[in-house]
C-alpha cells in the first residue's frame, strides 16, 4: 500500500511539472506575454543607458543597504506606502545600528491603493490592510490616512527650521499619488537627497505609473543621477533609486 501511496505521489508530481510546461508554453504565444517580453526589453534598455558601476541587485537587503549607506546625514526621512511596515523597519533597524537618532515618517491610508491607471502593473485591492497599522520599531511614526490629505498639514505642523528632505521610499505603484507626493517635497529636496521608487520598471505599464511622475517633476525640475536597480526572484517590478545633483527653481 505504502509502495502504491508512492508512486501515486511521484505521478502527480509529474503531471504538475508537464502541465506547468504546457502552460508556459502556452503563455509565452499569448499577446499579454509579448507585451510583458517588450516590457522588460524597454525595462533592460532604460537600465543599460543609466546604469552606474556596482548598480544592479537582486536581493532587497543588499540594494537598501546601498541606499543607507549615501543616505545625507541630516534632513528628514520618508515613507509613503508601508503596507506590512517591511521595508520601514528595515530602515530603522539599520540606521538604529549606525547610531543615527532621526525619526522615519510612514504615510499610509492601511485601506489599499485608491488609484490605478490600468494594465498589469500593480493590484488596487492586495495592499489593503483595512486600516489596521503594522507593529513598527520606535523610530518609526505611521500617518494614518490617504498622502494627499495627511502630508501638506503634517508638513505645516512640523517644528523644525530645516525641514529639508534627506531620503523617500515611493512605494505608492500608480501615478496619482506618486506624482502628487513628489510635487509636494521638490520644495523640500536638497542636493545629495535620495528617493527610492519600489515600482519604476519592469512591468507592462511602467511608463506611466511611477516613471511618468518622476519624469513629471524631479526630471523637470532637478537633475538627478540612477544609483541603483533591484529585481528580485519572485517579482516583475524593478526597484530604482535616484540622488538629486541639482535643483531648479519651481516658479
Amino acid at each position: 500500500m505504502a509502495k502504491y501511496l508512492n508512486m501515486t505521489k511521484q505521478l502527480n508530481g509529474f503531471f504538475k511539472r508537464v502541465n506547468k510546461l504546457t502552460q508556459r508554453e502556452l503563455d509565452a504565444d499569448s499577446t499579454f506575454h509579448q507585451v510583458e517580453r517588450i516590457a522588460r526589453i524597454k525595462s533592460a534598455e532604460y537600465i543599460w543607458e543609466h546604469m552606474t558601476p556596482g548598480c544592479l541587485y537582486n536581493r532587497e537587503q543588499d540594494y537598501w543597504n546601498d541606499l543607507i549607506k549615501r543616505i545625507p546625514a541630516r534632513g528628514l526621512l520618508f515613507e509613503f506606502g508601508v503596507y506590512k511596515g517591511r521595508s520601514i523597519n528595515y530602515l530603522a533597524e539599520q540606521l538604529n545600528k549606525k547610531g543615527d537618532r532621526r525619526r522615519i515618517y510612514g504615510f499610509d491610508s492601511f485601506m489599499g491603493r485608491p488609484h490605478k491607471t490600468g494594465g498589469s502593473g500593480t493590484d488596487a485591492s492586495k495592499p489593503n490592510l483595512k486600516g489596521v497599522k503594522p507593529v513598527v520599531l520606535p523610530n518609526v511614526n505611521l500617518i494614518k490616512g490617504r498622502v494627499e490629505e495627511t502630508f501638506a498639514t503634517f508638513m505645516d505642523n512640523l517644528k523644525l527650521k530645516d525641514k529639508s528632505i534627506a531620503y523617500m521610499h515611493l512605494d505608492f505603484g500608480v501615478y496619482e499619488p506618486t506624482k502628487y507626493i513628489l510635487e509636494q517635497t521638490l520644495p523640500y529636496l536638497k542636493k545629495g537627497a535620495i528617493i527610492d521608487f519600489d515600482e519604476l520598471l519592469g512591468y507592462a505599464d511602467w511608463k506611466v505609473n511611477e516613471y511618468k511622475a518622476m519624469m513629471e517633476t524631479i526630471g523637470r525640475y532637478c537633475d538627478f543621477e540612477h544609483i541603483a536597480y533591484c529585481e528580485t526572484e519572485n517579482s516583475s517590478d524593478i526597484k530604482a533609486a535616484i540622488i538629486i545633483t541639482r535643483l531648479y527653481p519651481t516658479h
